[in-house]
């Protein structure tokens, strides 16, 4: 397995390419994002959250409601961790020294996919974790006893964790990472994206602020990564124009599958 691991980097690392054919998100503009997050989620907490949560409340009842609680089990990270770790290991436990080069190099781009996948993932669920232990709101299920405007920050008996939403962070993140994988797929990931987000408003486990900023976390987090990884040519590439994309060798594999084909 240590050679196997040895090997792998020995044949995915790349030197990064030089600045001019690769766009960087420039500490300046995550500042930047990073203010906006923060004033968006703010605004929200003091004008949005009351009156969506007060609709929401009066809704809650209805037999479809139900529904988005099953819609909500699609946004738990499992659905992206399992099957990466799962891939990362078997690549790293496979005879790697009796394959053919072509397949090893398969291999490779197979395992570079899945760890450009868990990355982010993981990341943003730490940045999840440790932002709940920090903030402490109540969920709005807690209306009885807390209102919109509760927090608790740094209690760490409190017990709360409804900002921000780590469902909503795992489906954006997911969503952004397989867009540039399967760009013809962007669109039905996004508006799936929202529609899971929107399931932990509707079930009134999260406020509409807790959304925006998971949202926020998950491109703040997501998109240096993508980028960090194209410019080392792992699983994807960067384009001069700053557009990132599947390594060219997936579409060469595609074609011999083609060729090979009975049919």
């Amino acid at each position: 397995m240590a050679n196997n691991y040895k090997t792998f980097w020995q044949l995915s690392y790349k030197r990064p390419q030089t600045t001019e054919a690769t766009y960087s998100l420039s500490w300046e503009r995550l500042l930047c994002l990073g203010f906006i997050a923060i004033i968006l989620t703010v605004l929200s907490v003091l004008l949005i959250d009351g009156s969506v949560q007060a609709y929401i409340w009066d809704i809650h009842s209805k037999p479809w409601i139900r529904f988005f609680k099953w819609v909500s089990w699609f946004g738990k990270s499992e659905w992206e961790l399992v099957p990466t770790v799962l891939i990362i290991l078997s690549c790293w436990l496979f005879p790697f020294g009796k394959l053919t080069r072509r397949f090893k190099v398969f291999l490779v781009n197979l395992w570079q996919l899945a760890l450009l996948v868990l990355a982010p993932v993981v990341a943003t669920g730490l940045s999840i974790i440790l932002l709940k232990l920090i903030i402490q709101r109540p969920r709005p299920l807690n209306k009885m006893a807390h209102n919109e405007f509760d927090f608790f920050p740094f209690d760490l008996t409190a017990g709360f964790s409804s900002m921000p939403s780590g469902h909503t962070a795992t489906v954006v993140s997911g969503a952004i990472i397989v867009s540039v994988i399967v760009p013809w797929l962007r669109i039905p990931l996004l508006f799936g994206a929202a529609f899971i987000a929107f399931s932990r408003l509707a079930f009134m486990n999260h406020y509409f602020s807790d959304l925006v900023l998971g949202t926020a976390i998950a491109v703040a987090i997501t998109v240096p990564y993508l980028q960090f990884f194209a410019a080392r040519r792992v699983g994807i590439v960067q384009t001069k124009a700053g557009r990132l994309k599947l390594k060219p060798v997936w579409r060469t594999y595609l074609k011999r599958s083609k060729e090979q084909d009975p049919k």
